[in-house]
């Protein structure tokens, strides 16, 4: 993955006006393409920036960079408008089941982590919401 393509596919990222941008790569070799994920990383980490391997295939990786506190930003809101709109937790579980079957089982932790955010905001809405 050469730097081109980080420009070519993820320039509004970079500049700050996405939260994220998802491409495909292609590779040749999988441990040089993680090494050269992580030489990445350690440079724009401090820019505010990540890069993840979404899926790994036989020659080609999907990749995910993104601002992880825009990130944050977004999924705040998000949650925000799934609360009000009296969304019930169970298409929550759907939504995570539904990652689970996509092969994002990896991300189990990360996933599970997420839910004990959400069920304590969750819990902090709601004690908003019978205080008014």
């Amino acid at each position: 993955m050469s730097e081109e393509m980080l420009v070519c596919h993820c320039s509004p990222t970079l500049a700050g006006l996405k939260t994220g941008s998802l491409f495909s790569c292609p590779y040749s070799s999988q441990k040089m393409i993680i090494k050269e994920i992580r030489e990445f990383n350690q440079k724009l980490t401090q820019k505010g920036i990540r890069i993840i391997p979404v899926r790994i295939s036989d020659k080609r990786m999907l990749v995910y960079v993104y601002r992880p506190e825009k990130l944050k930003e977004d999924l705040k809101k998000d949650l925000i408008k799934f609360f009000k709109s009296k969304v019930r937790a169970r298409y929550l579980f759907r939504c995570i089941a539904f990652l689970i079957n996509y092969r994002l089982v990896r991300y189990l932790d990360k996933i599970i982590n997420l839910v004990e955010f959400l069920k304590y905001k969750a819990d902090i809405f709601m004690k908003r919401v019978e205080v008014n």
